[in-house]
């Protein structure tokens, strides 16, 4: 089952970190989508526009990623850019930093590490965990801002504790994360093996379709 919570592409730096305190409740599978003819396909892209239209701005966030992706629609980079840019300005993290991936890697937009910074740094003030480490590597590795590692292992230690609060509170894909972060290490963040299996373990728990 694809997620919500797979919204953050493995773009700017394949972070493979992605949570952003979505409910069981709020998941969609978007595999009904494979056949985009599917009657729950059409069911499901109806739900998700009405619910944007509303002023859901998880929504428009699943309805840009479909349309990055050609999930249920052709692929229309533009259309995704506009959904992204409205779940964004409403303070859905992880479309700041699907926006920010774009802008990174000149999809579908003019490429511009500046931008996507700053797009990263929206959502690190925010609470996400996504953005520090997007924002942190930018850092690490000088990418249109300063080098600075001090600042960067800063902003890594921030989406760890950020990620540590919300596996807290039986989030299975911050538990996930973790677990990924302490298998490979990230800055000053030292691979700990012990600590890995921990978060793995944590996270079949809370979900074991995470375990597969």
């Amino acid at each position: 089952m694809i997620r919500i919570f797979v919204l953050l592409l493995c773009g700017y730096f394949c972070s493979l970190y992605a949570n952003d305190g979505i409910t069981q409740e709020q998941y969609i599978n978007l595999e009904l989508c494979n056949d985009r003819n599917n009657l729950s396909c059409i069911q499901t892209i109806n739900y998700l526009s009405v619910a944007c239209n509303g002023g859901g701005v998880v929504a428009c966030g699943v309805l840009g990623y479909m349309y990055e992706n050609g999930i249920g629609f052709d692929v229309n980079f533009k259309e995704a850019k506009a959904y992204y840019e409205d779940s964004c300005n409403g303070d859905y993290n992880l479309s700041c930093v699907n926006l920010g991936n774009m802008y990174a890697n000149g999809n579908g937009v003019k490429k511009d590490a500046r931008k996507a910074n700053q797009l990263f740094n929206k959502a690190c003030k925010n609470n996400s965990a996504e953005g520090c480490i997007n924002l942190g590597i930018a850092y690490f590795i000088g990418n249109e801002v300063r080098l600075n590692v001090q600042k960067a292992n800063e902003l890594f230690s921030n989406a760890i504790e950020i990620y540590k609060e919300s596996c807290k509170n039986n989030n299975a894909e911050s538990c996930i994360s973790l677990s990924l972060i302490y298998k490979d290490g990230l800055g000053n963040i030292q691979k700990d093996e012990a600590l890995a299996i921990k978060y793995q373990n944590l996270t079949c728990s809370i979900d074991k379709n995470l375990c597969d």
